[in-house]
């Protein structure tokens, strides 16, 4: 399965915004928004650049970078109705492979934040080999060794 990236455009934030999922929630795209219009750039949360998944030409997720004093921080979404189709391992991986090639990014490991309720997503992110390291906030905060 091949997944390709590209920088997030209006129209793939759109129609990221209207996307839900099986527990009633959204993704929080309103920074976008409000960067888009304030600045003319689009950025999200914490200033992370987002890039577009696409998957067999059609729009599959978000993939979100952002650089830290501790190294990458990567925020991510598959789209709701490809969520449990098994492409979760090959998402994550690929698009961690994007953002250490776009990004030329060296250090020894990067990090994510998880809703300690989405316990699918944890499970994808250990079979990956993201460990805990404890809480951020009400998010679960993993680390994935890279060398």
């Amino acid at each position: 399965m091949m997944f390709s990236f590209k920088p997030l455009e209006k129209n793939e934030m759109d129609s990221i915004a209207t996307w839900r999922y099986a527990d009633g929630k959204s993704l929080y795209m309103r920074p976008y928004f409000l960067a888009l219009k304030e600045n003319k750039r689009l950025r999200g949360p914490g200033g992370c650049e987002g890039f577009a998944a696409y998957y067999k030409g059609h729009l599959a997720g978000l993939f979100e970078f952002t650089m830290k004093d501790k190294g990458l921080v990567i925020g991510l979404a598959l789209r709701p109705n490809l969520v449990g189709k098994g492409l979760g391992v090959d998402f994550v991986l690929q698009g961690i492979h994007f953002g250490i090639e776009y990004y030329e990014y060296t250090d020894s490991a990067i990090y994510l934040d998880v809703a300690q309720n989405n316990k699918a997503a944890i499970a994808v992110y250990r079979r990956i080999g993201f460990y805990e390291l404890g809480m951020n906030g009400k998010d679960i905060r993993m680390k994935l060794e890279l060398f």
